[in-house]
C-alpha cells in the first residue's frame, strides 16, 4: 500500500518552486532592465550559492554536505500524511525501512523509502518533534505533514495569506510565526540551526552500550525507552540493546527462575524424595533433635522418623527400603536428596543395590521443592496442633508424627482429590477414629494396676496415633508415661495443658529416661493400615514384662513436662539432725596465693614462629614429629571435597622438677578436635585415666612386699583406641 500525497496546485518534488523562481527572475529582469543574481540556497538577491557567505563560514572538516540541488528548508504541507526528507543526516534516530510502501507523487509514480526515523526541529521559541519521517533519496524538498506536526507537538496551525501561526492548543498562545514565501509556508529556522544541521551531529553519536554506562547501568528496557523518548543520538541503523555488561553481571547477579520439574513416575517407589530437618531449637521430650522425611513421588505418601543424630539416616533408609519393597512389591529406583553428608554415607549402599542417587545443585534447595514444601506443610500443621493443645515446643516429635498421619489421609488436588493413603494402599482411610490432638483422654489401665483398689483409668493427654497398631498414644500427666491403648474415651472439649503450665525445654534432662517410660520403636514403621479387629490393650514390650508402680505414683526417673502439685513438693526430712548448712552456716574457702617456689616468667612460646627462634624448642618439635612419623600415626591422602578436614596446632610446655628447675622442653602436635561436631563427626570419646583405687592397690602391694617404687615418665605415650571414624587433618 503506497502513502499518497495529494497536490492541488503544486508538485511534491519542488519543480513548482523552481518554475516560480524562474518566473520571478524574469519579472525582475523586466522590472530592473537587467538580470538579478539570486542565491540558490537562501533565495537572497545579490549573490549566488558559490559566493554565499553563510556557506563559506560553515565549512568544517566534520560537515556532511548534501547535494546542492536539495533544499534545506522544511515546507508545511497540509496534504502530506508523513514527514519527508531526502537527507539521512537530518534524522537523529533512524532505522532501515523494511516495508513495501512508496511515496506517490503528482504524476502517479512512486518513490522508494529507505529509512524511517525522527528528529527535533529547533526554532526561536521552542523545539518541535518530527516523528514518522520517511527518507526518500529521490525527492528534492523537505516536507512537514501538518497532521503529524500538530499531533506530535499538541499545537494548531493557522494559515494566512502572508504568514502562518503555530499556537498552543491548551492556552492558545502563539508559539511561532512564519512568513509565506513564493506561495509556500516554510518553517522558519534560526541561522544557528541551519549551521548545525550541516554537521548532522558528527562525533556526538554513540552506541547503546555506552548510553547504558552513561545512565548508570539501568536495565535494557529503560535504556531503550530513554533513547526513543528523548531522541538520543545512536550509532547504527537502529538503536540496538546494550550487549552483555560485565559490571552488571558481577554486581547484579540473581537466581534464575525455576521451571516445573520434568520428573514423572508411573508406579509407587520409583522416585523417593528425602530431606533432613533440624536441629530443633529444643530437644523433644523423647530426646530427638532431627527428623528425616521420605516422600513417594507417585502417591505423595510420606514417612517421618525422629532421629538423635544425622548419621542415623543410613540405618533408617536401609530398614525402610526392605520393608517397602517387600510390602508393595516395587523396587526403589531413584533417591532424590540434597548434598548433605548424611546422604554421602549411603553412596556405596545405593550403588550396590542399583539405586540411582539424584542430588540438587549446591546451595539450591529449590530443586528439591517436593521435600521443602512438605517440610513447610508438616511444620505449619504441627505448630498449629501445638498451639491448639497449649503444649510446649518440646512435644514437636509427637506433633509432627501426628501431622504426617493426618496429611497422608487428606485429599489432594494433585491426586484428583484422592488421599496419598488411598493411592498407596488402594482403600479409603478411616476418619471415624480421628480425635483432637492434645485433648484429655481416659485409657483403660486395668492391666497396669497392682491393687484391685486402684482406679482403672486416669486423665491422660492424647499424643497421636500408633502407626503399627490400632491404638492411641496417651501420656500420664503425673508420671509422663506413654500408654498405647485401643480402649480410650476422649473429652475433646477439655485440654489438660490449658491449666497445667508446661516446663520449657532447656530445664529438662533426658538422661534419666527409662525404656519402659517412653515407647521408642527400634525399627522404623512404614505406616501400614491398622487392623480394625485389634481389641487388646497394647503397650511397649519392656513395660509389659516388668512390674510397674501404680499410675498415680510419680516416678523419680520420668520426665515431667509440667509442674504438678505433687511433683513440686520438697522431699520430707525424716531425721531430727540439724546440719550447719541448714542454718546457712558455711565454712569460708581459703585461697592460697603463695607457692613454695617463685613462679617463673612466662617463657613458653604461644606460636610456632616464636618457638622456631629457640634451638631448645626446635629440638623438642623435631623429637615430637619424628615420634609421630615412626609410629605411623597418619597416612598422607589427596584432598577430597566430600570430607571436612580439621586443623592442627603446636602446644609448648616446660616440665619442671620438684625444686622448680627445668626438666625438659615438651612440644606436642595436636589436632583441633573442637572443630568437630558431636553426633556428626564422632559419637564417643576415648580417654582412659588411671583410677585412684588402682594406685592405692599398687602402693599397698609394694608396701606389703617391701618392693622399691620407681616413677617413669614416657616421652611419647599413645592410647591404643580403635577409631571407628576417619579423621582428616591438614
Amino acid at each position: 500500500m503506497h502513502s499518497k500525497f495529494h497536490r492541488n496546485q503544486r508538485s511534491n518534488n519542488g519543480f513548482s518552486k523552481q518554475n516560480r523562481t524562474n518566473h520571478n527572475q524574469h519579472s525582475r529582469r523586466e522590472w530592473f532592465g537587467k538580470p538579478q543574481i539570486i542565491c540558490q540556497l537562501y533565495d537572497k538577491v545579490g549573490h549566488s550559492a558559490k559566493t554565499c557567505r553563510v556557506v563559506s563560514s560553515n565549512k568544517s572538516v566534520n560537515c556532511a554536505s548534501s547535494s546542492g540541488t536539495k533544499d534545506k528548508k522544511w515546507l508545511m504541507d497540509s496534504a502530506a500524511s508523513h514527514n519527508i526528507t531526502s537527507d539521512l543526516a537530518n534524522l537523529f534516530i533512524h532505522s532501515e525501512y523494511d516495508g513495501t510502501d512508496q511515496v506517490v507523487i503528482g504524476d502517479g509514480s512512486g518513490l522508494q523509502v529507505t529509512h524511517v526515523g525522527s528528529m527535533t526541529l529547533p526554532s526561536a521559541s521552542k523545539s518541535f518533534k518530527l516523528t514518522d519521517i520517511f527518507c526518500v533519496p529521490n525527492i528534492h524538498q523537505n516536507l512537514i505533514s501538518v497532521h503529524n506536526f500538530t499531533r506530535s507537538n499538541n499545537v494548531s496551525i493557522e494559515f494566512h495569506p502572508f504568514y502562518f501561526l503555530v499556537k498552543d492548543r491548551n492556552t492558545g498562545a502563539t508559539i511561532l510565526r512564519g512568513k509565506c514565501q513564493d506561495g509556500v509556508y516554510p518553517m522558519p529556522m534560526p541561522s544557528a540551526a541551519i549551521q548545525s544541521s550541516a554537521l548532522a551531529f558528527v562525533g556526538e553519536r554513540t552506541t547503546s552500550d555506552r548510553w547504558h554506562k552513561r545512565l548508570g547501568h539501568p536495565s535494557n528496557k529503560i535504556v531503550d525507552f530513554i533513547i526513543r523518548r528523548f531522541s538520543l543520538p545512536v550509532v547504527g541503523s537502529r538503536p540496538s540493546l546494550p550487549s552483555l555488561c560485565s559490571a552488571c553481571q558481577c554486581n547484579k547477579s540473581h537466581k534464575l527462575p525455576f521451571s516445573s520439574t520434568s520428573l514423572t513416575s508411573t508406579h509407587p517407589l520409583e522416585y523417593i524424595y528425602t530431606d533432613l530437618w533440624g536441629p530443633a531449637s529444643s530437644t523433644s521430650i523423647d530426646g530427638f533433635c532431627f527428623y528425616v522425611l521420605f516422600i513417594d513421588h507417585f502417591t505423595k505418601y510420606c514417612w517421618l522418623f525422629p532421629i538423635h543424630r544425622k548419621s542415623d539416616v543410613r540405618s533408617i533408609f536401609c530398614q525402610l527400603k526392605g520393608l517397602l519393597e517387600k510390602q508393595f512389591g516395587f523396587q526403589i529406583k531413584h533417591l532424590y536428596s540434597d548434598n548433605g553428608g548424611e546422604y554421602y554415607a549411603l553412596h556405596n549402599y545405593l550403588s550396590s543395590n542399583s539405586i540411582s542417587w539424584l542430588t540438587t545443585a549446591p546451595h539450591t534447595p529449590q530443586q528439591n521443592g517436593t521435600g521443602e514444601r512438605r517440610h513447610c506443610h508438616i511444620v505449619e500443621t504441627g505448630l498449629t496442633l501445638l498451639s491448639q493443645a497449649h503444649l510446649s515446643p518440646s512435644y514437636w516429635s509427637y506433633t509432627f508424627q501426628t501431622a504426617v498421619y493426618l496429611i497422608n489421609r487428606m485429599p489432594s488436588s494433585v491426586l484428583q482429590n484422592r488421599s496419598p493413603f488411598e493411592c498407596l494402599f488402594g482403600r479409603l482411610p478411616d476418619y471415624t477414629k480421628m480425635r483432637i490432638f492434645g485433648c484429655q483422654c481416659y485409657p483403660w489401665l486395668k492391666p497396669y494396676t497392682t491393687s484391685k483398689l486402684h482406679s482403672k483409668s486416669m486423665p491422660c493427654l492424647f499424643l497421636g496415633y500408633s502407626t503399627t497398631q490400632s491404638a492411641y498414644k496417651c501420656m500420664d500427666l503425673n508420671s509422663s508415661r506413654i500408654y498405647l491403648s485401643r480402649h480410650v474415651v476422649f473429652d475433646e472439649s477439655h485440654f489438660p495443658f490449658l491449666t497445667f503450665a508446661p516446663v520449657t525445654m532447656p530445664s529438662l534432662s533426658i538422661s534419666g529416661v527409662k525404656a519402659q517410660d517412653l515407647h521408642i520403636p527400634a525399627v522404623p514403621s512404614i505406616g501400614l493400615p491398622p487392623s480394625s479387629t485389634t481389641t487388646v490393650l497394647t503397650s511397649s514390650p519392656t513395660a509389659s514384662s516388668l512390674p510397674s508402680p501404680p499410675p498415680t505414683q510419680p516416678s523419680s526417673t520420668d520426665i515431667h513436662p509440667h509442674t504438678s502439685p505433687a511433683a513440686s513438693q520438697q522431699p520430707i526430712r525424716t531425721h531430727p539432725t540439724t546440719t550447719r548448712s541448714m542454718n546457712n552456716i558455711h565454712k569460708p574457702k581459703q585461697l592460697y596465693l603463695a607457692t613454695k617456689y617463685p613462679l617463673p616468667s612466662p617463657i613458653e612460646p604461644t606460636c610456632v614462629s616464636q618457638a622456631l627462634q629457640d634451638p631448645k624448642w626446635r629440638n623438642a618439635m623435631s623429637e615430637e614429629f619424628t615420634a609421630l612419623v615412626k609410629h605411623g600415626i597418619w597416612e598422607l591422602v589427596p584432598p577430597s571435597f566430600t570430607i571436612k578436614p580439621i586443623g592442627c596446632k603446636w602446644v609448648f610446655r616446660i616440665k619442671r622438677n620438684s625444686d622448680g628447675n627445668i626438666s625438659r622442653y615438651k612440644a606436642r602436635l595436636v589436632a583441633k578436635g573442637f572443630h568437630q561436631q558431636h553426633g556428626f563427626d564422632y559419637t564417643e570419646t576415648f580417654s582412659p585415666v588411671v583410677k585412684s583405687v588402682t594406685i592405692r592397690t599398687v602402693l599397698s602391694i609394694a608396701f606389703n612386699n617391701k618392693s622399691p617404687l620407681r616413677q617413669l615418665d614416657m616421652n611419647n605415650a599413645f592410647l591404643h583406641g580403635q577409631l571407628q571414624e576417619n579423621v582428616f587433618m591438614v
